[in-house]
């Protein structure tokens, strides 16, 4: 967000007042609310099909964003950003986790 609104965001999205700080911040509100749910998910899905999934609908919300004209579809959008970008860091800390038991099984 920091490029775009150097190149013009803030103009021509019509942004007043505080609602670009309030964009910053709804990202964090979605990623909040998703990150129990993507804590458990993660461990009952296949965690490369819940990381492909994950990352394929973050990507097609960031398309969306280039699509928003103003500060109500810049929010959902972010808002959207937050809940798909929560689900990464579990997944990876629980790969990591499950590389770490093979690897030192195989040291034994």
């Amino acid at each position: 967000m920091a490029y775009a609104a150097v190149w013009g965001m803030r103009k021509e999205t019509h942004l007043v007042g505080q609602e670009y700080s309030w964009l910053g911040s709804i990202f964090y509100f979605g990623y909040l609310g998703a990150l129990v749910p993507c804590l458990y998910l993660v461990n009952k899905v296949h965690i490369g099909r819940f990381v492909g999934a994950v990352t394929f609908l973050w990507g097609v919300v960031i398309l969306c964003m280039a699509a928003c004209h103003n500060f109500a579809g810049l929010a959902t959008v972010r808002f959207f950003l937050g809940i798909f970008e929560a689900g990464i860091l579990p997944a990876f800390m629980v790969m990591q986790v499950k590389w770490w038991k093979v690897s030192l099984w195989m040291a034994v």
